[in-house]
C-alpha cells in the first residue's frame, strides 16, 4: 500500500522519499513557508550546552510569558509537546465516556478518546453548508444530548471543536460559538476548543473564545507553535484552562519532562517575532486568494473550500494525491478523514512559485486523467 493512504497525517516527507527516492516539494503540512525565524532557531540551538541538565519541570519562564501575552494567571497555562500532547492528557484527565466531535476534523482527538475508552459520536459537516457549523448549533447539542448509534450511552460529556477547522479551514462564527458554550456550561459538557490556526486568521482576537473563558469553566482552549512559526520539529503547545483542578488532573495526565530546554526557548523566542506573524499573515491572505482562484478554474475540481487559515479543502473529479506524488509534490491525502473520500485533498498555501508549480501539477493530472481543460 502506498504510504500517502496509510499515513493518518500529512508531513511524512520520509516515507515519500523512501517510495520516490527524492525529497518532495510538500504541500501536505500546514505550516509557514517561510521556515522557521532565526531568532527561534538561535535560541533552540544555545541550548544543546545545557542538554547534560534537566529542563524546568515546570516550564516557569515560558508559563510567565504566555500568561503574560495572553493576560492569564499562571496556573491556568499547561504547556506541552505539541498541542497533542495537551488532547491526550484532557482527556484522559477527564475520561468522558462519550464525547462528540466534528467530521472532518484532525484526527487526533477521536484517537486520544478511543485509547481512554470513550464513545466517539461523530457530527457530519456537510460540503453543500460549505462545512459550517454555523446555523447547526441545536443538531449539535442534540447528538451530544443522544446518539441512536449508542443507544445506552448517556449525554456527552466532552465536545471537540477545531477553530478554523482542520482540514476545512472554516471557522464557526462567534455568536454561534458563544451559544455552544453557554449550553455546555448550563449542561456540564466539557468543550475543548482547539486553536492552533487562530493565528493564521485575519482577525485572530476577534474569534478566540478566551475573554469569555472566566465566566465559563467548562471550556479549554489548545494552541500551537507548530504553524505560525513553522516549528514541528520542536513540538510545543500549550492548553488554556479555567478549572484549577482540571489543569491539575492534566498535568498529572502525562510525563515529567515533556517540554525540553530547547523547546522552552524557541517558544519565548518566538513570542517575540511580532513582525514575523504579521507579515506572513498578509502574504497568506493574497496567496490563498489567488490559489483558491487558480484551482477553481480548473476543469475537474467542483470544489475548493472557502478556507480561512493556510490550507484549502479540494474535491477533484479523479483522485490525485498519488498522480501528484509520481510528479514530486506531496498533498494531505484526505481519504482517511470521516465524511471524505479519495477525491479530497488539502494543501497548503505556500510562495506564489510554489503555488503555480502545484497548479500547472494539478492542471496536468487532470488532462492525464482524461478530463480536457479550456
Amino acid at each position: 500500500m502506498s504510504f500517502i493512504t496509510n499515513s493518518e497525517h500529512g508531513g511524512d516527507i520520509y516515507g515519500f522519499e523512501k517510495q520516490y527516492g527524492r525529497k518532495p516539494l510538500d504541500f501536505s503540512v500546514n505550516v509557514n513557508p517561510e521556515g522557521t525565524p532565526e531568532g527561534v532557531q538561535k535560541a533552540a540551538a544555545a541550548t544543546v550546552s545545557e542538554a547534560s541538565e534537566y529542563p524546568d519541570p515546570e516550564q516557569r519562564d515560558l508559563v510567565n510569558a504566555l500568561a503574560e501575552k495572553n493576560q492569564l494567571e499562571t496556573w491556568q497555562i499547561l504547556p506541552g509537546a505539541g498541542a497533542s500532547d495537551i488532547i491526550y492528557r484532557i482527556v484522559f484527565s477527564r475520561r468522558p465516556s462519550r464525547a462528540v466531535v466534528t467530521a472532518p476534523t484532525f484526527s487526533e482527538y477521536e484517537r486520544a478518546l478511543k485509547a481512554a475508552g470513550s464513545q466517539v459520536s461523530h457530527f457530519l459537516l456537510r460540503e453543500e453548508d460549505e462545512f459550517l457549523l454555523n446555523n447547526r448549533i441545536d443538531e449539535l447539542l442534540e447528538l451530544a444530548e443522544k446518539d441512536p448509534e449508542f443507544p445506552e450511552s448517556g449525554r456527552a460529556e466532552m465536545i471537540f471543536l477545531c477553530e478554523p477547522n482542520n482540514p476545512t479551514g472554516r471557522t464557526t462564527d462567534k455568536a454561534s460559538l458563544l451559544r455552544l458554550l453557554a449550553a455546555c456550561q448550563k449542561k456540564k459538557i466539557t468543550l475543548v476548543v482547539d486553536e492552533s490556526f487562530l493565528w493564521l486568521l485575519d482577525d485572530p482576537e476577534k474569534h478566540t473564545l478566551l475573554a469569555e473563558g472566566g465566566k465559563y469553566g467548562q471550556l479549554i482552549l489548545l494552541r500551537s507553535f507548530t504553524k505560525i512559526f513553522s516549528m514541528p520539529g520542536i513540538r510545543l503547545g500549550y492548553g488554556i484552562f479555567f478549572r484549577k483542578d482540571w489543569r491539575e488532573r492534566a498535568e498529572l495526565c502525562g510525563p515529567s519532562w515533556a517540554v525540553s530546554t530547547g523547546a522552552q526557548a524557541a517558544g519565548l523566542a518566538a513570542l517575540r517575532e511580532s513582525e514575523y506573524i504579521e507579515r506572513y499573515r498578509q502574504q497568506n491572505t493574497e496567496e490563498r486568494a489567488y490559489l483558491k482562484e487558480q484551482l477553481e478554474s480548473l476543469e475537474g475540481i467542483p470544489f475548493v473550500s472557502s478556507g480561512q487559515a493556510n490550507y484549502l479543502l479540494i474535491r477533484a473529479d479523479i483522485r490525485l494525491s498519488e498522480p501528484l506524488a509520481e510528479k514530486g509534490i506531496l498533498v494531505r491525502d484526505c481519504s482517511n478523514y470521516h465524511g471524505l473520500d479519495e477525491h479530497w485533498i488539502r494543501v497548503c498555501v505556500r510562495s506564489r512559485q510554489d503555488n503555480q508549480m502545484l497548479i500547472q501539477a494539478v492542471r496536468e493530472c487532470l488532462q492525464e486523467g482524461g478530463i480536457r481543460q479550456r
